[in-house]
């Protein structure tokens, strides 16, 4: 078999080895190298090509590779992936189901005690503390700050500090302990308008959802512009048979955080275009 490397940080200039393929996703620490590696053996052992990972703790980053053709095939959050769509005409094959569902929610959250209830009353507020995850975070800012705009609703103008804490269980922890105001984190979707805040585990109960944003389309498996047919063909096959064994559900949940693989929906992220273009007001 042949070896996978996975390489943490960004790519540096220059194509992909001609003699194998070069994967990329998001994440930092051990557990992303763990779900590089699992990556990286899945498309090995889809295409037989000798195939090496990257983790990119950026967005840009990974859309900057998959759009210059440095990374053949990506596990790619939606963001990123709009905006590699924007560089160059990258392809996305399949998107990924959890907990029953191919998307997700941003939700603006408040600690149980707050006399914050609606978007009303935070329009009206002031001098207030925020906390989000990341500058490149869907759920935990991209998303809710969108909310916000698209409600009419200035940060800058309603909060003194906004913070940004580097994990959804940190703004969980700041929230629920009412060291900020306000936080964002991510809900799964369901039927029903979420009641409990997933990404806030055990401190949910500290916690109370001020407002839900639009749905988020999970990550999606996408290729570059120009791969051959025949490897993303088998790529996709061999994604969709995950579905159906239980090596295969394991793949999924090492390589993919998911249940299964499902076709996209491309209607699904017109609410990621509007988001960004939010920003641009």
């Amino acid at each position: 078999m042949f070896p996978v490397l996975v390489a943490l940080a960004m790519l540096s200039a220059g194509p992909a080895p001609a003699e194998g393929l070069k994967v990329g996703l998001i994440g930092q620490g051990s557990a992303a190298q763990a779900q590089g590696r699992a990556f990286a053996d899945f498309v090995h052992t889809a295409t037989g090509q000798e195939t090496t990972a990257a983790v990119f703790s950026e967005y840009d980053g990974l859309s900057d590779a998959v759009a210059q053709g440095q990374v053949d095939i990506a596990f790619m959050p939606p963001i990123a992936l709009v905006r590699a769509q924007a560089k160059a005409k990258p392809r996305a094959l399949l998107t990924v189901r959890r907990s029953g569902e191919t998307t997700y929610r941003s939700v603006l959250i408040v600690p149980l005690s707050s006399k914050l209830r609606s978007l009303s009353d935070l329009a009206g507020a002031s001098n207030l503390k925020a906390a989000w995850v990341d500058v490149s975070s869907s759920a935990g800012y991209i998303f809710p700050k969108a909310h916000l705009l698209q409600n009419h609703i200035d940060p800058a103008g309603i909060f003194n500090s906004q913070d940004f804490l580097g994990s959804h269980d940190a703004v969980c922890a700041a929230v629920a302990e009412a060291k900020v105001d306000v936080g964002a984190a991510f809900s799964d979707d369901g039927t029903s308008p979420a009641v409990h805040v997933t990404a806030c585990g055990d401190r949910a109960s500290g916690v109370r959802i001020l407002s839900t944003s639009a749905k988020i389309p999970n990550d999606t498996l996408v290729v570059r512009a120009g791969l051959p047919d025949a490897t993303r063909d088998a790529v996709s096959r061999a994604a969709l048979a995950l579905n159906s064994t239980p090596s295969g559900k394991e793949v999924l949940r090492s390589a993919f955080l998911a249940d299964a693989f499902v076709p996209v929906v491309l209607a699904d992220y017109i609410s990621v275009k509007e988001a960004l273009a939010a920003f641009k007001k």
